[in-house]
């Protein structure tokens, strides 16, 4: 849950973190934005709510996606001195 920021303007958001969240397709600017507001609200990066999920044959799924994308919006925000 995204409480304490709700939107770039109320942080300290570099422009290049910005470019890096739009570059992305779909669902993942959303997700790193997740990543970068948890880091600037304390949260360690063990918060991570996306997991490495395996298929049936023990393979990566797309998932990993997902938990990368966020862990970059952390190390973003932890650039950005949040």
């Amino acid at each position: 849950m995204i409480d304490k920021y709700r939107s770039a303007s109320e942080l300290k958001t570099s422009a290049r973190a910005c470019q890096v969240a739009l570059s992305f397709n779909g669902n993942f600017p959303h997700v790193f934005w997740k990543g970068y507001v948890a880091k600037a609200n304390g949260k360690p990066r063990s918060a991570n709510p996306y997991h490495d999920v395996r298929n049936t044959k023990g393979h990566p799924t797309f998932s990993r996606g997902y938990r990368n994308t966020w862990d970059l919006g952390w190390e973003w925000a932890e650039r950005d001195g949040q």
